[in-house]
């Protein structure tokens, strides 16, 4: 999906019937990928699914989106590694040819750098933004845990409050 793409509550002429395109279906399939195996689906997948009941062509085009970019990328996954490479700390590891994914922590006093290179250190990484959601001007938190160089749990969900600042949003999150 388009990096910060705002979806509206259509009009009720505006309404993608379902005989044109089965957005329910798409988007629970979609939902399936962002839960099992396909982490970077999850926000997307969050935002596109608020709109079950009554799909834009807004919403309609951004689910077509991730579709052809879960399809494009269906060969990448989750590469969990022993040593140097797999420490969550490190600024950048190599995930497979061609596609990179690049970590970064706030060290503070807790937290230490894998001198070992065992890569047993857990780094876990929370974000919000602020009232990503038009309509409810909610805000959406996120969250990964990573292991060995791989995530191995996430999540991506609608706030339920109101947060009034970035600051609150990320307190929330």
């Amino acid at each position: 999906m388009a990096p910060g793409l705002k979806i509206v509550k259509p009009a009720d002429e505006d309404i993608v019937p379902p005989s044109t395109w089965d957005y329910q279906s798409a988007v629970k399939g979609l939902l399936h990928l962002a839960l099992t195996v396909r982490p970077e689906l999850a926000q997307s997948v969050g935002v596109i699914s608020r709109f079950m009941s009554f799909p834009s062509r807004e919403a309609v085009q951004a689910a077509e989106q991730v579709i052809r970019y879960a399809y494009g990328t269906k060969d990448f996954g989750i590469t969990y590694t022993r040593g140097k490479g797999g420490s969550p700390h490190l600024s950048e590891v190599e995930v497979v040819a061609h596609l990179s994914v690049y970590l970064h922590s706030r060290k503070n006093e807790i937290a230490v750098e894998d001198t070992k290179g065992d890569s047993r250190l857990m780094g876990t990484y929370a974000d919000a933004d602020l009232a990503g959601d038009v309509g409810t001007r909610k805000s959406t938190s996120g969250y990964a845990v990573v292991l060995h160089g791989g995530i191995i749990c996430w999540l991506s969900k609608l706030q339920s409050t109101v947060a009034l600042s970035t600051a609150e949003a990320e307190r929330i999150a």
